[in-house]
């Protein structure tokens, strides 16, 4: 999502500064009330009615164009995220009526899932009317860590290993995101215990990848704040059809169901139309891979038996086994991965519940390994970060943080049959 472009800088430019040849700009999500999480507070200061400034293009694609903007009002950095080839409705008196759905990522985000605090805050939307055509803006926070892609490329760029308290960091985070898309269970830290949303409609992510998870960071936090976004493919699992996600992603029962309907043409359309073979569990194997991804700079052989002593790396297919570094302590982290990348969906474990077939026991011991470490992160050399910690607010004043002494340590020989 942060590939910086110039591809897309003008029609980006012209969608924050309306045209004066009739451009209107109509808000759908716009309310007096600010948006609020599940706790009740504040998500962002966003204004619904406020102008924006381009500051960056990001990324151009067949369905959407990402830029940077900034708040002619606070200077806050917001992410807008423009849906192409939307809705248009010529009237008699020549105006363009905005009307339709909100595409399927703003629908979810705003009218079906609350705020969470591992889930990428979405801000709001509005269509924007121009001649002949329509689109619609989605503003989200803006993740000034990046993505978890990127660090991961980084991290092996040194050719080093991910500090333990970060992979269970990255676990924690996007396991407590799951947990709430596919059940409405939220972990409150306050009590130290777990609570149902009621009402809550259970949905799967789609498309849980590094590409799609986000670190931002946040004041004093030694680790940014790990979040999941890009709902696009999100769908109620009651009502979903078909394969979809990213490839080398998919769950085994993914992976079989795309090779039979490659052929013939008949076998694809009836998959599309086929129940139940993207689900939750799919969303629970796509997150080990992950984390597997975090570790190894490589992903799980889809299919194989992960409770199988690891072997030697295969390039073409991935690793068989599960193989932590060997500076990592909890063993816990090891169990989990496996019980979410056993092959039979049936007996995958799930994210929301605390019986035999659930993982939120073990989530919990992750949760208190990770802050029993995260001293350890206060440690982390500041070169390990791809997009480091720029800047801190003390009483609103924004002061400089000094660049470390101490680089990033490449892993060392325990480790190094971890890279390929």
């Amino acid at each position: 999502m942060f590939q910086a472009t110039i591809k897309g800088f003008e029609s980006a430019l012209s969608v924050l500064t309306p045209k004066s040849n009739g451009t209107q700009l109509r808000s759908i999500k716009s309310t007096s009330a600010p948006k609020v999480d599940a706790q009740g507070q504040p998500v962002a200061d966003w204004i619904p009615a406020d102008k924006y400034t381009l500051v960056k293009a990001l990324q151009s694609g067949a369905e959407a164009s990402t830029t940077l903007t900034a708040s002619a009002t606070t200077g806050r950095i917001f992410v807008v995220k423009k849906f192409t080839a939307y809705y248009d409705e010529w009237t008699e008196d020549g105006k363009v009526q905005a009307h339709g759905p909100l595409p399927n990522e703003a629908a979810v985000l705003l009218e079906k899932i609350t705020p969470h605090e591992s889930i990428l805050n979405v801000l709001g939307a509005d269509f924007v009317c121009i001649y002949k055509g329509m689109h619609c803006n989605l503003y989200t926070e803006f993740a000034d860590a990046g993505d978890l892609s990127a660090q991961i490329s980084h991290t092996h760029k040194q050719r080093g290993i991910a500090p333990e308290v970060f992979i269970l960091h990255l676990f924690v985070s996007l396991a407590d995101a799951l947990a709430y898309v596919h059940a409405g269970i939220i972990w409150d830290a306050g009590d130290k215990r777990h609570r149902k949303i009621s009402e809550h409609k259970g949905y799967l992510h789609g498309d849980v990848k590094p590409g799609n998870t986000f670190l931002q960071w946040t004041k004093d936090q030694p680790l940014p704040r790990i979040v999941l976004g890009d709902f696009g493919m999100s769908q109620p699992e009651s009502t979903a059809r078909g394969i979809f996600g990213t490839r080398v992603f998919f769950a085994p029962e993914m992976q079989a169901a795309y090779e039979r309907s490659r052929e013939p043409a008949e076998a694809r359309k009836e998959m599309r139309k086929t129940l139940g073979v993207t689900t939750q569990k799919s969303d629970v194997y796509a997150l080990a891979q992950t984390i597997v991804d975090a570790m190894t700079y490589d992903l799980h052989e889809i299919g194989a038996d992960p409770y199988t002593e690891p072997v030697t790396h295969d390039d073409k297919k991935g690793w068989q086994g599960i193989l932590l570094p060997k500076s990592f302590e909890v063993v816990a982290l090891k169990g989990a991965l496996q019980g979410c990348l056993v092959a039979d969906p049936a007996k995958r474990c799930n994210l929301h519940e605390y019986s035999a077939d659930g993982l939120q026991g073990t989530i919990g011991v992750l949760r208190a390994e990770r802050d029993r470490k995260l001293e350890e992160a206060e440690n982390i050399p500041r070169d390990f970060w791809k997009n480091p910690r720029e800047v801190v607010e003390v009483d609103n004043e924004f002061l400089v943080v000094p660049e470390a002494d101490e680089p990033f340590e490449a892993v060392d020989d325990a480790d190094g049959d971890m890279l390929r």
